[in-house]
């Protein structure tokens, strides 16, 4: 599965890139230069319409976003937890902008809104030649009860439409990691967009299983990052690409050869062989705690919890 990170414009150029990458279209409209160098660094470039943001941009405010960053694939608008609505603005889209690769994210407030929504628009596409995408967002809108099918079942249902379907957004590590992951590969899920790997290294938090998300907000808070922050998120995005790319990894820990490789962007003393792991871990901005380094494997520890392995603390 491919991963398009999503990094502030303030940092666009300062990141490893996604060769898969996702542009904000009120981003590409407010920050200079920011749909450029998107348009540049990804070979495949999907220009996001905002909705998830709150940024739902008009047809005009989309048309200006498509001439500055030139998008292989348009994701059409829709509004969250509404499906009729969604229906209505992403075919007078479609029939106004007339892209070759679009994106339909089916919207409802149950499951069988969002399934009735896709089936709709299914229909009323017919076997037209321009590329169709299926977009699964969180389903924060929909019924919160217990019972209400989640994303899982969305997933599940797209995939029987045997179009290409991508993930808008990373509800939580952990959700991600428990629920998605195991059934990437069975479902032919093509990519995902999320913020969570540079988003977590501002704020010093180390990318595992376990960890809290934190929503990206305002762009304008992260103008300053310290070289540990920069450094972390950089670890994150190393992370979150291996794990997407072996989702039939349960990820239990984090590779010490990852952890490794990014520090060799800042030291050569992991090229040598002998650098010890808390000097790596040290270089990737991991932040204070302890961690258990067992079969070339990094396990963050609960103050309580005892290292099968060597015991590093940082």
């Amino acid at each position: 599965m491919n991963v398009a990170n999503i990094v502030p414009p303030k940092w666009i150029n300062r990141y490893p890139y996604s060769t898969y990458g996702m542009a904000l279209a009120h981003w590409v409209n407010e920050y200079k230069g920011y749909g450029e160098s998107m348009r540049v660094n990804a070979e495949y470039l999907i220009l996001d319409n905002g909705a998830f943001e709150d940024k739902t941009l008009s047809l005009k405010g989309l048309k200006a976003a498509i001439a500055i960053c030139h998008p292989d694939e348009i994701v059409l608008p829709d509004i969250p937890g509404d499906g009729k609505a969604t229906l209505k603005l992403s075919w007078s889209a479609f029939t106004e902008l007339r892209p070759q690769r679009c994106m339909f994210v089916p919207q409802g407030r149950t499951y069988d809104e969002w399934t009735a929504c896709l089936s709709r628009w299914l229909r009323n596409w017919g076997d037209r030649d321009e590329y169709l995408v299926i977009g699964v967002t969180p389903l924060r809108k929909l019924d919160s009860s217990v019972e209400a099918k989640g994303r899982v079942e969305c997933l599940q249902f797209a995939a029987q439409t045997k179009r290409p379907i991508h993930l808008l957004g990373l509800a939580s590590p952990q959700y991600f990691c428990r629920n998605i992951l195991p059934i990437v590969g069975i479902l032919g899920i093509r990519g995902l967009d999320t913020s969570i790997a540079f988003t977590l290294g501002a704020n010093n938090v180390l990318f595992h299983s376990s960890a809290e998300k934190i929503d990206l907000g305002d762009p304008l808070q992260y103008i300053s990052l310290s070289s540990n922050q920069r450094r972390l998120g950089w670890l994150n995005i190393a992370i979150l690409d291996y794990v997407a790319k072996s989702y039939d990894y349960c990820f239990p820990g984090i590779p010490m050869s990852i952890i490794g490789k990014v520090a060799g962007r800042w030291t050569k003393y992991w090229l040598a062989g002998f650098a010890k792991p808390e000097v790596l871990m040290l270089t990737c901005g991991i932040p204070a705690g302890r961690y258990d380094v067992y079969d070339n494997q990094v396990y963050p520890l609960a103050d309580d919890d005892e290292a099968e392995g060597e015991l590093v603390i940082l």
